[in-house]
């Protein structure tokens, strides 16, 4: 029976059919694979950015809370000199 495998005639017709059907399964496969990576690396990158620019206002807003009484207090001399003129 195993014999029989080797004596059997293959047209080009058929390796054709099989080289598309390979080349297309690869292809396939190879595009989720890079969609799917690049699709995670966007999202990482996007999330690590998004982190650091939620760290960077955090930082701004604390030093801004520590200058609030003295601009308060500035702007009401401010608002008062310009009632006089």
């Amino acid at each position: 029976m195993a014999w029989d495998i080797g004596l059997t005639k293959i047209s080009d017709d058929q390796f054709d059919s099989v080289r598309s059907r390979l080349l297309l399964s690869y292809m396939g496969v190879m595009t989720t694979i890079m969609v799917s990576g690049g699709a995670a690396v966007y999202h990482w990158v996007a999330y690590d950015l998004s982190q650091q620019l939620n760290d960077y206002l955090l930082t701004l807003a604390e030093a801004a809370a520590q200058t609030l009484e003295i601009v308060k207090h500035e702007y009401h001399e401010y608002q008062e000199g310009v009632r006089f003129l």
